[in-house]
């Protein structure tokens, strides 16, 4: 892979694969990868499609198979693996996934077999501090973030173009009750009392759902559900399930009297 000679130190570059091709694009900022970056198989197809910021990798990544398939997908914040991650089988199964915290595994990682049923699960526990990594202050000092700060990492590097709408979202959700803590996983802004019960769905872009779930442990009988929808708001993919689709900022705007309710009335049920 060697870079475009001609590309300039600040803006779009594109990097070639040693016969001329196209191997990756993106933008430079003071010569570092910057922003979105595409990168490409020698033959066919997208390879990776992610974000940089100041040269380290950020924010949400995907990987496919030159097959086409999903290969992987996860979190970084200053280019450590953090939130939850997933890998495929070339069928498209799933392999694994797990959560990660400043690139470590943590909690419960799950490994499946080729048929889609559970092989095997193991707990990591973490060895070190998980505080998320953070870049040196210009007196040198570095600080320990928390767990609402990786969100803001993740909120930092996120481009979409409902962002202003996310944001929105989030603080809305964390308005309507003082116990209520947020954190990346699913690869996306997610909040939990004892368990997660709530997810914002921003991938694949421009998609912007709000998901009320029961938490991140599969349950055999899962308990019913039941909210007032009188703005036919809801689907239900499940009883103990459902999502609010938001299709630009005007409708956040125009719920979130319904919305702040249904949060409340969620939790009372959890």
């Amino acid at each position: 892979m060697k870079s475009d000679k001609t590309a300039p130190v600040d803006g779009p570059h594109k990097e070639l694969f040693a016969d001329g091709g196209l191997s990756g694009e993106g933008r430079l900022k003071a010569g570092k990868r910057h922003g979105k970056w595409t990168f490409y198989y020698k033959n066919v197809g997208i390879k990776a499609v992610g974000k940089y910021i100041d040269g380290e990798l950020d924010g949400y990544w995907e990987w496919w198979r030159e097959n086409g398939r999903q290969l992987q997908a996860g979190a970084f914040a200053c280019g450590k693996q953090v939130g939850w991650w997933r890998r495929f089988y070339e069928s498209g199964q799933p392999w694994d996934e797990g959560e990660y915290a400043n690139g470590m595994k943590i909690g419960e990682w799950k490994v499946y077999e080729k048929t889609g049923a559970l092989k095997n699960s193991k707990t990591f526990k973490p060895k070190t501090s998980l505080a998320m990594p953070t870049k040196p202050s210009p007196r040198g000092s570095t600080t320990r973030t928390s767990p609402a700060t990786t969100v803001d990492a993740y909120m930092k590097a996120l481009e979409h173009p409902h962002k202003a709408s996310i944001q929105e979202l989030r603080e809305l959700v964390l308005s309507v009750d003082p116990r209520i803590k947020e954190q990346v996983k699913w690869n996306a802004p997610s909040f939990y009392l004892e368990d997660n019960f709530a997810t914002l769905r921003v991938q694949p872009e421009p998609i912007l759902q709000l998901v009320l779930h029961s938490g991140s442990k599969r349950n055999a009988h899962p308990k019913k559900f039941e909210l007032l929808d009188p703005q036919s708001l809801l689907k239900w993919p499940a009883k103990d399930r459902c999502v609010v689709t938001f299709s630009s900022s005007i409708e956040v705007s125009q719920h979130k009297a319904a919305i702040k309710r249904m949060i409340t009335d969620w939790i009372r049920q959890l």
